[in-house]
């Protein structure tokens, strides 16, 4: 299986994108903003990645992003906003905006968010249908 992440926004509060897959969208993403591929910190380069079936401890069953140049623990989970991906992948339903603490500033703000996250993660884990792997293709449009 092959599904492509196309990257549509981006800013400050982090970097918007579809996820598809063959010609269907399945999903909203919400990244990191670019941030030279710092661990934690940023979105991932483009580029064709080998994603692997995970059972992580903060968030269950899910995939990894595997050899993403010097970073681990690339996943796909929930979450509303930039702050809480730590340089994962969050999936939802639509965008939206919620009030949310600013990495830089530590500030509440208004940012970008993925609304209805845990909906769109339980999709997107039903449409794998337990797959062990799947390639992902991120394009930035």
């Amino acid at each position: 299986m092959e599904l492509t992440l196309k990257r549509v926004l981006f800013s400050d509060d982090g970097t918007a994108g579809v996820l598809i897959s063959g010609n269907r969208p399945l999903c909203i993403t919400l990244e990191e903003d670019w941030r030279d591929n710092a661990k934690g910190l940023s979105c991932i380069p483009e580029g064709s990645y080998l994603c692997m079936r995970f059972d992580a401890p903060t968030h269950g069953t899910t995939y990894e992003v595997v050899k993403v140049p010097g970073r681990t623990a690339v996943l796909f989970h929930s979450g509303n906003t930039e702050a809480d991906t730590e340089g994962c992948i969050l999936l939802g339903k639509e965008f939206g905006s919620l009030r949310a603490k600013d990495d830089q500033s530590g500030l509440m703000e208004i940012q970008l968010a993925a609304l209805r996250s845990k909906e769109a993660f339980e999709s997107f884990m039903k449409h794998m249908q337990g797959a062990a792997t799947f390639v992902l293709h991120i394009k930035n449009c």
